[in-house]
């Protein structure tokens, strides 16, 4: 056996500071390019346009209860006639078919998109989630996955379905105000208070939201910490601390999910409140101006007024209503922005030629990942193949430190580890792999 000596293994303890402090943009990055997801939620796009304007005809069909009403008071009442009544219900039954249909159109078009897009970002976020386990950088891991399953959910959701919806309230109220400009003013009020009530309720309820899914986030890596430990715990007797602790931040959570849900109560309710109430003024307020002869006085225009009305705040409503997936889904997407900036995609190398084994350290440092706590100084060595290199020392003396650099885990401070000339932490792992043998401790 032959045996190199490396010298110079320092090592000092670990550091860990917050997360946050490592996830961060990569600042090299412009602002004004465009992020890795948002190119991934272009593919969106086209379903998107299709799905405003099946919209449209959606929201067309659904005023025809209230025509077909109109039509069997109107003409149906007054002349008798039973075929008109047989042709308007299959007419009506024909459009309700249409409008399900289209609807289910829709959804299934969103989940389309949804399912594309998560073909292309799903391996690079299980890529990056494997990249930040594999350079161990502190604090809670980031989880990207369920962050993304959380934005996934939400593209096809009845949230979604009411933002596509929203540009045709503007439409609704445009056609109240061609019936009368006091009805028209009416509706209007009533979408100018629902968006106020949308602004109260974003302020009421981001900062509780996104505290509490912080304090979600610190219970579960604690609760894995403990689990991991589970041993240890028994045999020293520290399960109550240990499940005070963990109570201590699942109550906060809890505290703070409470919070953002009764503010997101209020508003719903809140929402529905003036959605209900625009009905009925409108209503009345028709029958006002029928009364004073401004409109149609056959009553008819009232009726269609006060649907138009209350269909115009629908989506808006809807929306307010599924106020908290919509913080969720902003939430995680702000989360995953920054964790793909941080962990950016490797870029293909040049392929190379299989390993000869010539190993070289030339005035190799290192810190730990996302520390500056210094585990090695100027470790040299070379190795010819065949030769094997023992390292002894005691625990903490740098042993695994050196371990992971040698086989390109972590990348060096200063100096490098080089494999027949080549800088093994930039070597394709996929080629490498097969050339080498590695069996960490931990």
């Amino acid at each position: 056996m032959i045996v190199t000596r490396c010298k110079a293994l320092r090592t000092n303890s670990f550091f860990h500071p917050p997360l946050s402090n490592h996830l961060k943009p990569n600042p090299s990055k412009s602002a004004n390019d465009t992020s890795e997801l948002a190119k991934a939620l272009q593919t969106l796009r086209a379903p998107l346009r299709r799905g405003l304007g099946f919209g449209l005809v959606t929201n067309l069909l659904i005023l025809m209860p209230t025509l077909y009403m109109l039509e069997v008071y109107g003409r149906v009442v007054n002349s008798r006639s039973s075929t008109t009544l047989l042709m308007l219900t299959i007419l009506v039954i024909a459009a309700y078919i249409v409008l399900e249909v289209l609807e289910w159109v829709r959804a299934s078009l969103l989940h389309s998109g949804a399912r594309a897009i998560d073909a292309k970002l799903a391996p690079r976020l299980f890529e990056a989630s494997f990249s930040h386990a594999l350079k161990r950088i502190p604090g809670a891991p980031p989880n990207a996955l369920g962050d993304w399953a959380t934005l996934r959910n939400f593209l096809a959701s009845p949230a979604m379905l009411g933002l596509l919806d929203a540009p045709f309230a503007l439409l609704f109220i445009l056609l109240v105000f061609l019936i009368s400009p006091w009805l028209g003013s009416t509706a209007l009020l009533g979408g100018l208070l629902l968006l106020g009530i949308g602004a109260l309720t974003e302020k009421g309820t981001r900062r509780p939201l996104a505290e509490a899914n912080r304090s979600a986030q610190e219970a579960t890596h604690y609760a894995n910490g403990v689990l991991r430990n589970a041993q240890a715990v028994e045999a020293m007797g520290m399960l109550d601390k240990v499940h005070a602790l963990w109570n201590e931040r699942q109550q906060k959570f809890l505290v703070q999910q409470a919070a953002a849900s009764d503010q997101a109560g209020v508003g719903s309710a809140g929402s529905k409140l003036i959605q209900t109430l625009q009905s009925s003024l409108l209503l009345a307020l028709g029958c006002w101006l029928t009364l004073q002869g401004d409109i149609d006085p056959a009553g008819g225009m009232m009726i269609v007024a006060s649907v138009l009305g209350a269909r115009a705040l629908a989506p808006m409503a809807m929306v307010i209503g599924q106020w908290r997936s919509v913080v969720q889904a902003r939430e995680a997407r702000a989360r995953l922005e920054q964790f793909l900036q941080a962990l950016p995609a490797a870029q293909p190398a040049m392929p190379l030629p299989p390993p000869k084994g010539v190993l070289q350290c030339d005035n190799l440092s290192a810190v730990a990942p996302g520390t500056q706590t210094v585990l090695l100084r100027g470790v040299q060595c070379i190795l010819q193949p065949g030769e094997i290199l023992g390292i002894v020392g005691p625990s903490g003396a740098g042993k695994t430190t050196l371990a992971r650099l040698l086989v390109g885990l972590w990348p060096a401070t200063t100096g490098k580890v080089r494999l027949d000339g080549v800088d093994v932490f930039a070597w394709n792992k996929a080629e490498l792999g097969p050339h080498i043998g590695f069996l960490s401790q931990a």
